[in-house]
């Protein structure tokens, strides 16, 4: 059964505009050496200042690099953007310096201490440090692909931003859903390294997707992706309370994006969706191929036109949970 802005679409025959998004990718890899060990290499220089740069920078870790792409209008040229900074990310390494190609991370220290915190600006730095106390340094390690997709102004031409918001909630509430299935096929983390769960705190066997399940990454602070004004005031409390430190520390699966505050969202519009459930490619050179790509861009048609089924978060978040640890 088709949603009101799914018969809108076929009714005036413009269902050529769901093949249209606006798509960046973001991909995390750590810097190793020949030997597979986290690098000691400095900061590569030739690629410009870590902290300025908007395309080639580094996150948490000084060797966790990160290659964020200008936006594009089609998957080519957003995986020729990718290719294009990977390769000059590449060229500026140590001749003895790789790029780790999985999710988790290489073998880590025993202590803690030997990790260097990425020498980023004063403010990004604090907030690193403010997150070390409330969590154990591993689950900031694992690495993967974030995809942003954003609605074309052709898609939503004529909507008001309440109905744009309600695109973007069916949209987070689709991949919700079905991000077992994304884990299914793209899952890629089966183990970790040595000193990465200390005192046998991991799975016990190899799994499809440490980083997608429960023993992945980071802050365990779930949304509410109801409707936006549902979604901004969970955000905006768990500041209050304390369970957030800030807008970013959400780091669920899903998010919704915009310039300026989450305070805004509700009235002034979602920019863009992140999607932030992808695993790395190990297979591809730089994380991620056209196949998944095509897989998310048809997912995000199919949510568009679809009627949203019944939203429960928990039971997506259960299904996943299964699928990753199988």
């Amino acid at each position: 059964m088709l949603s009101k802005f799914g018969r809108k679409i076929i009714n005036q025959n413009q269902d050529s505009l769901l093949n249209s998004f606006f798509i960046g990718l973001e991909v995390e890899r750590q810097r190793t050496d020949a030997q597979g060990q986290i690098s000691s290499y400095p900061y590569p220089q030739n690629i410009g200042n870590q902290q300025d740069n908007p395309w080639i920078t580094n996150d948490f870790m000084e060797t966790m690099t990160e290659v964020v792409t200008p936006v594009a209008t089609t998957i080519d040229d957003a995986l020729s953007y990718l290719e294009k900074l990977s390769n000059v990310l590449r060229s500026g390494l140590h001749s003895h310096e790789y790029l780790w190609p999985l999710s988790m991370p290489p073998e880590l220290p025993q202590d803690r201490r030997q990790v260097e915190i990425a020498h980023a600006n004063a403010e990004k730095r604090h907030y690193f440090f403010t997150w070390l106390k409330l969590h154990e340094l591993q689950e900031a390690t694992p690495c993967g692909m974030h995809i942003n997709l954003g609605l074309t102004p052709q898609l939503t031409k004529g909507l008001t931003i309440a109905e744009k918001n309600q695109l973007y909630i069916m949209l987070a509430q689709g991949f919700l859903r079905y991000r077992f299935m994304l884990t299914y096929f793209f899952g890629a983390s089966p183990l970790a390294e040595r000193n990465y769960f200390l005192n046998n705190q991991g799975p016990q066997r190899l799994v499809r997707s440490i980083r997608q399940s429960a023993y992945g990454f980071g802050t365990k602070f779930t949304g509410n992706f109801s409707d936006i004004e549902h979604y901004q005031e969970r955000i905006l409390a768990g500041i209050r309370d304390g369970k957030l430190l800030a807008e970013h520390d959400f780091h669920s699966p899903v998010r919704l994006r915009k310039q300026g505050s989450i305070k805004d969202i509700a009235v002034k519009g979602t920019s863009y969706l992140e999607l932030r459930m992808l695993d790395l490619n190990p297979w591809a050179s730089v994380g991620i191929n056209s196949d998944e790509l095509k897989l998310i861009c048809l997912m995000a048609a199919y949510f568009l036109v679809e009627k949203p089924a019944p939203y429960n978060l928990q039971q997506f978040t259960d299904m996943n949970e299964q699928v990753a640890l199988e």
